[in-house]
């Protein structure tokens, strides 16, 4: 049978450098390679995002020994696909055209015309891309039945959500942050207003004026 596997992970980290030595390690061990690799920082902490090939007959020595290292799994889906109908069929007509593609070629020597021969190239032209198209696709679907694919997201504690927001420290750096941008807001706000401060200014000192201007009559009278 033709089995395709692939899956994705999640690992959190308390030492995340190590951790990504150890898989590299891992990888060794097991003749696996990555196709893909990228790494960011964000707010201090590093995360991977990793795609791995694994032999398939290693796969599942591969999870496990995962599974049992110092990184807490939290996330793991794995999926199988059987393609064996579409591998055996795809087998079946390739041998099919690569029998009338030699028919074709020793019928090149007895062709009878110009226009014979023209159309006898031509049906070998179109049979040659069909068989190259269908050899392509069978090279891929070998590729991803021998080796699996699994998508490794590998991130730092406390860089995790919700997890890593439960951390009191993290909690802590959250709420200043929110204090700081909040107090930005309201000296922007209030500074913002500054043509209503300037009015209200001029109300009050005109107010305390015309009361002291009473005050003054009524001590004169």
């Amino acid at each position: 049978s033709k089995i395709i596997r692939s899956g994705n992970i999640s690992l959190e980290s308390k030492k995340i450098e190590q951790s990504k030595a150890n898989l590299d390690a891992l990888l060794k061990k097991f003749n696996a390679y990555y196709e893909q690799e990228n790494t960011s920082n964000n707010n201090d902490f590093t995360s991977y995002n990793l795609t791995i090939r694994i032999p398939a007959n290693a796969f599942d020595n591969f999870l496990s020994a995962l599974e049992k290292g110092e990184d807490k799994l939290t996330d793991k889906n794995i999926s199988a696909q059987d393609v064996s109908i579409q591998y055996y069929d795809l087998e079946s007509r390739l041998k099919s055209k690569r029998a009338f593609l030699e028919r074709y070629q020793n019928m090149v020597s007895s062709a009878k015309n110009v226009k014979d021969l023209l159309e006898i190239q031509e049906q070998i032209r179109q049979l040659q891309e069909d068989i190259d198209s269908s050899e392509a696709t069978m090279r891929n679907l070998s590729n991803q039945v021998n080796y699996c694919t699994l998508t490794v997201n590998l991130f730092e504690y406390q860089a995790n959500l919700p997890m890593g927001s439960n951390s009191f420290w993290v909690k802590m750096k959250d709420s200043l942050v929110f204090g700081w941008n909040m107090i930005q807001t309201l000296v922007l706000g209030v500074i913002g207003i500054w043509p209503i401060w300037i009015i209200a200014a001029v109300i009050i000192l005109t107010i305390q004026k015309i009361r002291k201007n009473k005050r003054a009559k009524k001590i004169n009278s």
